[in-house]
C-alpha cells in the first residue's frame, strides 16, 4: 500500500513534465548566468532538472544547488543530483540520479529516505524496489510516458 502510494506521487508530481534537463555545474564561472538560465527555461516549462557536479567541491555544490532547488521548488520543477545521494539528502534535492557506477539504489535509499525519487540509469530491465524510475540514453522512462533529456548549454 505505501509503495503504491509513493508511486502515485511520483506520477503526480511527473505528470506534467515535458524535459529533462542536464545542467553541467562546471561550465558556468557565473553563477547569476547558471541561475538566469535554468530559471529562463524551467519558467517556461517546468521540467525534471539533474545536475552534473563533478568538480565543484562539497561546499560550492552544496550552496549553488540550494539555489537552483528555491527556483524549481517556486516554478515547479523536479531537482535530481548526478550519482550524489549525500548531496541529495544535504540539499533536500527531489532525487538522486544513478549510473551503473554509483552506489547501489538501496544503498541510496538509505541516504535519502523514502520520500525521494531514485532514478537508475540502466539499458537492463532489471527489477529493483528502490528505483522508482528508468533511463537509457537520452529518455526517462517513467511508467508508460517517456521524457528526453536535453542538455543545457551556455
Amino acid at each position: 500500500m505505501e509503495q503504491l502510494l509513493k508511486e502515485n506521487m511520483i506520477r503526480v508530481k511527473l505528470q506534467t513534465k515535458k524535459n529533462c534537463y542536464k545542467v553541467f555545474l562546471d561550465d558556468y564561472r557565473n553563477e547569476s548566468e547558471l541561475l538566469d538560465n535554468i530559471a529562463g527555461i524551467i519558467f517556461e516549462n517546468p521540467a525534471v532538472v539533474i545536475l552534473y557536479g563533478d568538480k565543484q567541491c562539497d561546499s560550492d555544490f552544496i550552496n549553488i544547488t540550494e539555489k537552483i532547488k528555491v527556483l524549481c521548488d517556486e516554478f515547479d520543477a523536479v531537482l535530481m543530483v548526478y550519482k550524489r545521494a549525500d548531496l541529495t539528502f544535504l540539499t533536500d534535492a527531489d532525487g538522486v540520479y544513478l549510473d551503473n557506477q554509483s552506489i547501489t539504489p538501496h544503498q541510496a535509499r538509505e541516504i535519502i529516505g523514502e520520500n525521494k525519487f531514485i532514478c537508475l540509469e540502466s539499458a537492463e530491465q532489471t527489477v529493483d524496489n528502490h528505483v522508482d524510475f528508468k533511463s537509457s540514453g537520452n529518455k526517462l522512462f517513467i511508467g508508460d510516458k517517456t521524457i528526453s533529456i536535453l542538455e543545457i548549454t551556455k
